[in-house]
């Protein structure tokens, strides 16, 4: 449930907020984690955003690394424009939500889907998520 890209279309809407706040704590406590991150598709990276990673790949491929290892902090400094824009948009494993006879699995970037693109997921999966109890979710 929830694994959008840019080639499909898919429902939106406006989801109730109590029930993307129950999300959120869900997200918390993600399953099946995966080896690396995944990164919203539908997100267009920003010019700006792009130049910095393109600096961060052509210093860290540079076969003259470690004469480069006093590069200014700027570089560095500036490359935090991909890294802040890239955190907000990954998601590195799942939720499940269990309903009687089923159960959803949604990545945990479906927060990121549901506010950002007005991702809407369909009604079967809505109820579930509000007949749910509230997820027990570590502290901050």
């Amino acid at each position: 449930m929830g694994w959008l890209d840019d080639e499909h279309s898919f429902p939106t809407g406006n989801m109730p907020t109590h029930l993307i706040e129950k999300l959120r704590r869900l997200v918390k406590n993600p399953t099946e984690l995966y080896r690396g991150y995944h990164i919203c598709e539908l997100c267009k990276m920003p010019d700006d955003v792009k130049r910095a990673y393109d600096e961060k790949v052509a210093f860290f491929n540079s076969s003259h690394l470690l004469e480069n290892r006093n590069k200014p902090l700027k570089l560095f400094m500036v490359n935090n424009l991909y890294d802040d824009w890239r955190e907000s948009r990954q998601g590195n494993g799942e939720i499940r939500i269990h309903d009687t006879n089923i159960t959803y699995a949604a990545p945990v970037l479906i927060v990121h889907y549901v506010e950002e693109h007005k991702y809407m997921p369909p009604a079967e999966f809505l109820r579930a998520l509000e007949e749910m109890a509230e997820p027990n979710v570590p502290g901050p």
